[in-house]
């Protein structure tokens, strides 16, 4: 049987067939990429209700604080914690998964109260605290210590769990805060959430947390 040379054409019945298989090619393509894009979204879907579910709340009590060292109150009575040194204050923080999956807890984020804040005010800590305390820095801010406080909880909330703690604010020995000055932490603390392995950030609801400060602290 003569083999067929590269200037012979190509017999119509052939280029027919090849098209046949390119279209059925692009079409079980065209398949894959739509069955696949469903199931992303409705992984998103399922993942974004998962998350929907965490609700962050603040209480019983919005906020603590201890007497300050002269014996005057630490908080005003309007339950403004009061900026000065000596300063210690509880800000008790409930996390509860509604919702019929796990899912899993990152960051803890307080913007503005985190050990490069130019405040008066900072969040040391977490009580009880899973992890110590970790700080973000680096080239993206020039090696700067942040002005977030971020903690890490890193834990799985099992369906109807509550996790309870306690945030822990300290006066910033090296911020300023002028006399009649007031911090409201408005939707803060700030909480990321993953569900499938897909991330997202839950806020606190209600009112912003009062801080209020008596005297001009350190000269501002």
């Amino acid at each position: 049987m003569a083999e067929r040379t590269s200037d012979e054409p190509v017999p119509e019945v052939d280029e027919q067939r090849y098209r046949r298989r390119v279209r059925r090619s692009t079409v079980a393509i065209i398949a894959v990429v739509l069955l696949a894009g469903a199931a992303f979204a409705g992984r998103a879907a399922f993942a974004a209700h998962a998350r929907s579910q965490v609700d962050i709340s603040l209480g019983p009590a919005r906020l603590t604080c201890a007497d300050l060292p002269d014996g005057s109150p630490g908080t005003t009575p309007g339950g403004a914690a009061v900026i000065g040194a000596g300063m210690e204050c509880r800000l008790p923080v409930r996390i509860t998964n509604h919702g019929r999956s796990p899912v899993a807890l990152g960051d803890l984020r307080l913007p503005g109260v985190g050990p490069g804040t130019g405040g008066a005010v900072r969040a040391t800590g977490l009580d009880p605290n899973p992890h110590p305390e970790r700080l973000a820095s680096g080239p993206a801010n020039g090696g700067a210590q942040p002005p977030e406080a971020l903690f890490a909880l890193d834990r799985t909330l099992a369906p109807g769990e509550t996790l309870r703690f306690d945030v822990i604010f300290h006066h910033n020995a090296d911020g300023c805060a002028p006399q009649g000055w007031r911090l409201g932490l408005a939707r803060s603390p700030q909480v990321e959430v993953r569900s499938l392995g897909l991330g997202g950030t839950r806020t606190v609801r209600g009112e912003p947390v009062p801080f209020w400060s008596a005297t001009d602290v350190n000269d501002c």
